[in-house]
């Protein structure tokens, strides 16, 4: 991860000014004043090492979540259309030193592409900096798809036996049979993935990490079942003894309000017990979960119906000592406080030894936190005391072993303070999210450090606000309606990046730190971003509420300065043999943090391909703002006090020999790539200059034909097609979707209310929604173990049976058990199983032809 540059004295800008003026080398010193610009970024996993190389093989072998939750549960369980999150962290070898371990992403995480951003992102932060860690802090999740509902269910019916041998009715926290196998089970390939990077993280970091910090149950029982694989020992809470007095019922989750869900009891036709019994009283009452207090009649009406509820109850019979389950700790789950490591309890990962078996050589402790969820429902010092109090069992292996964090080094070079080894107090809040973990070119406001998104549907979030923000439908329409230019393969998960051989090597790494420099620090963002003298608002305590007041138009940029600069290029400094000088179109660029790479950008790559230079060629982005409806006085405010920042980055980019020609696309790159050319004194260079028609993205091929042939290019010419084609790869980011800079269209689209220019839409399409997709080979052995499992245990596989199919079959298999059991009875067991499930006659007789000869 890169140095943060900071520029702070006025002087210091205008001598940069004249330096980029007079065309003077600049050294790298100078641009490290201290200041508020930052150029710091993440350019991805290199490919051309071998811990790089794994990385990007994982990544590649990530399995397809919504495959396995379809064939294994009864609902689709993952939001699967945005793809899977794997990290935010620094893939350079140790470089991280703190790895937080959530439960799942958020729709945020899914706009931002990675997961620990948001609120959530930015309390990790804050927590990793009481530690004196800020760049070495990486975050993952024990799901890298976002989930419906949550980690099982808090208030599940369990019946318990008690000491008068009397069945009662007890409520506790339980993940279902199939969720746990897929979430914790060594046969599944989610756990074995899942491992595979926890493991990478520790090698890739061997001399640097020290701490992994877990929110939630999923987090808990993940980190639990990676050292179990190991030789760990770790108890579950629930002991066996108390298991063996337990039995489970068979249920089915009901939304509860937002992401949360209520696991409900079923009966053998699989109808709400809840909504039977308060029926019972209230023939017209329909319950509603989201309703606490319909939450608690609920519960109340089935407490007060005791055996009579029971007795309506479905049991598997089946499972660890007939309790329905095949782990104690799905009730309640693992107890890390018991963690074994070689015969000794601890809370380190020391002498464990990982499966190529390679031994953790150093303290990495662990540790489980409050979830910054939780703590955000408290008052400060309460949230400051709970986060405390969570370390304390940091302490002894403090004492014992001489355990510490070193810190980071701030902004300034200056080392941060290790707040927690001090035993100084948490002060709870949040802090920002460093550029540094994103690629370059990404807008400040993918970033963000609040929990300011919503989903508009399951292939549309809406990113910059949670309240309602209006789209133009049309616009969002034709983007879902998309298609790509050439097919993709069958065979690639189109909802994440590459997996083919050929293709996932391959991606844009950034541009280097020294153009990445040179990019960021040329433009003074205070004096571009400055709101308009006669629109400026400032409010008694001094906040700019502009925006607030005049929209968008307060400001000459038509993108909001909390976005910031983005999509500064895209291709390479290095290779290129066509420089392309092109003014901002749509806001596709906030997405990708790739220059033109909407519907306009697709239709320059058609060209260039067109022209046979395929990927060869270089995009800069006249200014990196967005600029759709700017009116001419806006655009010449934007043009002069960015003049600096494209003379550096033609001047750098025409270093390049391979350079052939050049074209502008727009009216301002025009007048500027000609008004630089004469500055450079190069006269040398064919330019062809692209017309626009306003917004419409494609290419008017009569004009261009008309230009090449200026420039002596008739042969050229005649090639032009003026079709769109999709982005290469080369010039698209680790993080890039096989979805982005496709379909002719603009994925993002900005609000057309008074949220325009702060608020957009980011739109999957529905040739990856609707993908069908092919599971590896690996997943399908994993989904048919994970059945083999749960059906040798007796148990139900939901996604496989209805709880009226699973009481056909236990019955069938019952009777087939018997000895002596006459044609006639059996026969008539079986009339009383189709009488009993009506509409179901054609299932249960299906069960009839396929039962053993002694049933029939």
């Amino acid at each position: 991860m890169s140095h943060r540059l900071k520029i702070k004295s006025s002087f210091i800008k205008k001598m940069l000014s004249l330096l980029l003026a007079l065309q003077i080398s600049l050294p790298v010193q100078l641009l490290a004043e201290q200041g508020e610009e930052k150029w710091e970024y993440n350019p991805g996993p290199d490919p051309q090492t071998k811990a790089g190389r794994e990385l990007v093989d994982l990544y590649a072998e990530l399995p397809e979540y919504m495959v396995m939750s379809e064939e294994l549960m009864d609902e689709q369980k993952f939001r699967y259309t945005f793809g899977l999150m794997l990290t935010r962290t620094s893939f350079d070898p140790n470089a991280v030193k703190i790895l937080f371990v959530g439960q799942d992403a958020t729709h945020i995480a899914e706009a931002a592409k990675q997961p620990g951003t948001s609120g959530f992102g930015a309390r990790v932060q804050s927590i990793g900096n009481y530690f004196g860690v800020d760049q070495s802090i990486a975050t993952t999740n024990a799901f890298l798809s976002t989930i419906k509902g949550q980690y099982g269910a808090l208030n599940h019916p369990v019946i318990e036996k008690n000491d008068r041998g009397v069945e009662v009715i007890r409520m506790m926290p339980y993940v279902d049979n199939e969720f746990w196998l897929m979430a914790n089970g060594k046969e599944s390939e989610i756990v074995i993935k899942r491992e595979e990077f926890w493991e990478w993280m520790i090698k890739n970091n061997p001399e640097s990490m020290r701490l992994f910090i877990l929110f939630g149950g999923a987090a808990r029982d993940a980190f639990a079942e990676f050292l179990i694989a190991r030789g760990a020992k770790v108890q579950a809470k629930l002991t066996d003894e108390k298991l063996k007095k337990l039995r489970v019922p068979e249920t089915k989750m009901e939304n509860a309000g937002g992401n949360n869900e209520v696991a409900v009891p079923i009966d053998k036709e699989g109808r709400d017990i809840y909504q039977l019994l308060v029926n019972e009283k209230d023939a017209k009452k329909k319950l509603d979960y989201s309703d606490p207090n319909d939450m608690k009649l609920a519960l109340d009406t089935f407490r007060e119906a005791g055996a009579r509820a029971i007795s309506m109850m479905v049991f598997t019979d089946g499972g660890l000592y007939g309790s329905g389950v095949l782990n104690a700790a799905q009730l309640g789950g693992y107890d890390l406080e018991s963690v074994e490591i070689n015969g000794v309890k601890t809370n380190s990962l020391k002498g464990l030894k990982l499966s190529d078996g390679t031994l953790v050589q150093e303290n990495i402790a662990f540790t489980m936190s409050q979830h910054p969820s939780s703590l955000s429902r408290l008052t400060p010092e309460q949230a400051s005391r709970a986060l405390k109090e969570s370390f304390t069992r940091l302490n002894k292996l403090k004492e014992e072993t001489g355990w510490f964090i070193e810190p980071d080094q701030d902004s300034y070079g200056k080392k941060m303070r290790n707040r927690w080894s001090e035993g100084l107090d948490y002060e709870y809040g949040r802090a920002d999210i460093r550029q540094g973990y994103f690629e370059f070119g990404a807008p400040e406001d993918r970033r963000v450090s609040r929990a300011d998104a919503s989903r508009l549907d399951k292939q549309t979030i809406v990113a910059g606000t949670r309240e309602k923000a209006k789209f133009d439908y049309q616009t969002v329409k034709k983007a879902k309606w998309s298609q790509p230019s050439s097919p993709k393969s069958a065979d690639d998960l189109w909802s994440v990046r590459q997996r083919s051989l050929a293709e996932r090597y391959v991606f844009d790494r950034g541009p280097g730190n020294e153009i990445a420099k040179l990019m960021m620090n040329t433009i003074d963002r205070s004096l571009l971003f400055k709101p308009k003298a006669d629109k400026t608002k400032i409010d008694s305590k001094g906040n700019d509420k502009s925006f607030e007041t005049y929209g968008i138009d307060a400001f000459n940029t038509k993108t909001h300065p909390g976005t910031g600069l983005f999509g500064f290029h895209r291709g390479s400094f290095e290779t290129s043999k066509v420089l392309i000088l092109a003014d901002p179109h749509g806001i596709d660029d906030w997405l990708t943090s790739r220059a033109l790479t909407g519907a306009r950008g697709q239709y320059l790559n058609g060209l260039m391909n067109d022209l046979g230079f395929k990927d060869d060629y270089l995009v800069l982005k006249t200014v990196p703002v967005g600029m759709d409806g700017a009116t001419a006085e806006e655009w010449e405010y934007v043009r002069k006090n960015t003049e600096l920042y494209r003379e550096a980055i033609i001047k750098k980019a025409l270093e390049n020999k391979n350079i052939e020609m050049v074209f502008t696309d727009g009216e301002v790159a025009q007048k500027e790539m000609y008004r630089i050319l004469s500055k450079l004194k190069i006269n040398n260079l064919k330019v062809v200059a692209l017309q626009r028609k306003e917004m419409d993205p494609s290419i008017d091929i009569n004009q261009v034909k008309l230009e090449l042939k200026k420039q002596g290019l008739q042969e050229m010419a005649t090639v032009i097609t003026g079709k769109a084609k999709d982005i290469p790869r080369a010039h698209l980011t680790w993080w890039s979707r096989i979805w982005e800079g496709t379909g002719g269209v603009d994925f993002v689209v900005d609000a057309t209310d008074s949220n325009r220019g702060g608020v957009r839409a980011v739109i999957a399409p529905n040739w990856v929604a609707q993908q069908q997709v092919h599971a590896q080979e690996r997943v399908r052995i994993s989904i048919e173990k994970i059945i083999k499992i749960i059906q040798d245990a007796g148990l139900r596989v939901s996604g496989k049976e209805t709880i009226q199919q699973f009481v056909a079959r236990r019955a069938s298999e019952l009777l087939a058990g018997k000895t002596g059991v006459s044609i006639s009875e059996a026969t008539s067991n079986i009339k009383t199983l189709v009488n009993r499930n009506v509409g179901r006659i054609a299932t249960c007789l299906s069960y009839y032809q396929k039962a053993s000869p002694v049933t029939k």
